[in-house]
């Protein structure tokens, strides 16, 4: 119970300093909100009697500390402001977005911990071989390349060989294939090497010896001792990376024109639609807060020694 107290006082400690810096986007932004949210509905020169009444409008005119709390309020309750540019309601238009990255993030963070496993075990069972070379090399390609530059290859040489994956748009699985494939590559290529280690450590321990002198088949050791034992770290990594693998969907959903969040932002960013932007910091930010906490916790569940200390 004080693990747990500890670990979701300083979860909320960190929401408090995450809505501090989504609501500072506002004082930070270059230029005047309010001559933006008129800009957008047409005025592309408003006199200082409408940026007046803008700004009224929009709460500019209070003390900061009375802006940051009024807006937290809001923030709490899932309402985000309306957009400069469409008028719409953010907390809306985020809603029938979210769904579309939520999906798109998943895939890709269970890719890279299925793929993560599958090859990163071998290569450290049977490291110094062929095949750990194999997977070490690709591993580094993985990491090496960004994300962006393997979407715009998986649409040029495979989508345009074989009409079966789709390059824009949302519809079926298929449309998912390529975006999880160029969104998780990095992920994948660190997970790959942080459990060929994590492994590789744990073939060094004393019960491993233990058990192979019982008789018992490496792969048996391997699946029942080695990997619940080196995995733990793994999905801590995996919960952190989540919200990375979530930010960087923008890009992905961008270069294939998947309705997500991510592309709303960037929207919001060229449009210099700040209430937009704010959403999108405070949003992907609970995610990654939200995940670390939920893995904190089951690591501390399955282990005595996190919650311990």
């Amino acid at each position: 119970m004080r693990h747990i107290v500890r670990r979701v006082g300083a979860f909320a400690a960190l929401l408090i300093g995450l809505s501090m810096a989504g609501f500072g986007l506002q004082l930070l932004a270059p230029g005047d909100p309010a001559y933006f949210a008129l800009a957008n509905e047409g005025l592309s020169e408003p006199t200082e009697a409408e940026l007046d009444f803008m700004r009224q409008e929009l709460g500019l005119d209070r003390a900061v500390h009375v802006q940051y709390l009024s807006w937290l309020a809001s923030a709490i309750q899932g309402d985000f402001g309306r957009s400069y540019r469409t008028g719409r309601p953010i907390a809306a238009e985020m809603s029938a977005r979210f769904p579309v990255t939520l999906q798109l993030s998943l895939a890709s963070l269970l890719t890279a911990a299925f793929f993560g496993i599958v090859l990163g075990t071998p290569a450290a069972v049977l490291r110094g071989g062929w095949i750990d070379s194999l997977v070490d090399a690709f591993s580094s390609v993985l990491i090496a390349v960004p994300g962006f530059i393997i979407a715009v290859a998986s649409i040029t040489f495979i989508a345009e060989s074989v009409p079966w994956f789709p390059v824009a748009g949302r519809g079926s699985v298929r449309h998912f294939i390529l975006p999880t494939l160029a969104l998780s590559s990095g992920t994948l290529g660190v997970t790959i090497r942080l459990v060929r280690v994590s492994v590789m450590g744990e073939l060094e321990r004393l019960y491993v010896t233990f058990a192979d002198s019982k008789g018992n088949l490496p792969v048996r050791t391997v699946l029942l001792h080695v990997l619940p034992n080196a995995l733990p770290g793994v999905f801590t990594f995996l919960a952190n990376a989540f919200a990375t693998i979530a930010g960087g969907a923008l890009i992905v959903e961008t270069v294939f024109a998947l309705p997500g969040i991510g592309r709303y932002a960037i929207e919001g960013v060229l449009n210099r639609d700040i209430p937009i932007v704010q959403a999108y910091v405070v949003l992907t930010g609970l995610l990654y807060l939200s995940a670390q906490l939920a893995v904190d916790l089951l690591l501390a569940a399955l282990d005595p020694r996190v919650r311990n200390g």
